[in-house]
């Protein structure tokens, strides 16, 4: 695909314009053996997310708060690529430490003395906007372990097209074709953000400012969604 061929006058290959995300749907206790679970799908985009715990941990010498482990992994059917990939395996274990270390400072561990709360992810479907999707489905997951969180985190994966044009929620396509990759973990409340990450980072400096403002309009959306099905759909 041609990149210029990313936005046509208002409008993406998708039929979006730049500031809307796909649908959201969201189901919970999906694993009835897990204390907490729940799918988060972001347009084709779907990712399973389960909490065991917290129970006693096996480290005697732990520290007066609960220990949060976490094991990330995609579907061999998640994508067309089925090979082994060696690089992919190391990312995802970087991944898998950036969620174990975004949680940490989301969940409330002091009420979790000498326990483990391990996060199970596994991403089923790809089609853009992974990480955002594993992040947001690990909230949800917390809320229906009934995990107590410090504030409801939210996710999204922006994208810069031609320097200046902000893309929320980039698909598959749109990653694709190189431009730089903007995924931002935001807390509502605090009003802060939490994970930062930039990809194919030659980001111009000055369009920084103006991302970091794109990129909580953005989780402000995904927010909203995530509030609604709280609220009208949510049963526990």
């Amino acid at each position: 695909m041609n990149k210029e061929l990313l936005l046509i006058g208002k409008y993406r290959i998708d039929g979006r314009k730049s500031n809307e995300i796909r649908d959201i749907k969201i189901s919970t206790d999906i694993i009835s053996e897990a204390n907490g679970s729940a799918e988060f799908n972001l347009g084709e985009t779907k990712v399973l997310a389960w909490i065991n715990g917290p129970k006693e941990g096996r480290n005697k010498n732990m520290e007066n708060k609960g220990v949060v482990k976490c094991i990330f992994s995609l579907a061999p059917f998640a994508s067309l690529t089925r090979k082994k990939d060696y690089k992919r395996d190391l990312k995802m274990r970087e991944f898998s430490k950036s969620i174990k270390d975004i949680f940490e400072q989301i969940i409330i561990l002091e009420n979790y003395q000498k326990s483990e709360i391990l996060i199970n992810i596994l991403v089923t479907q790809i089609d853009g906007s992974y990480k955002t999707a594993a992040i947001n489905a690990v909230t949800l997951a917390l809320i229906n372990a009934g995990i107590q969180i410090r504030d409801t985190l939210v996710c999204i994966t922006l994208g810069l097209f031609d320097r200046e044009v902000c893309l929320y929620d980039v698909n598959l396509q749109e990653e694709k074709e190189k431009i730089p990759i903007f995924n931002v973990a935001y807390l509502p409340v605090s009003k802060k953000f939490t994970f930062i990450e930039l990809v194919n980072s030659n980001t111009p400096y000055e369009n920084i400012e103006n991302l970091m403002r794109e990129a909580e309009k953005g989780c402000l959306l995904v927010h909203h969604e995530i509030s609604k099905f709280l609220k009208d759909d949510y049963i526990k």
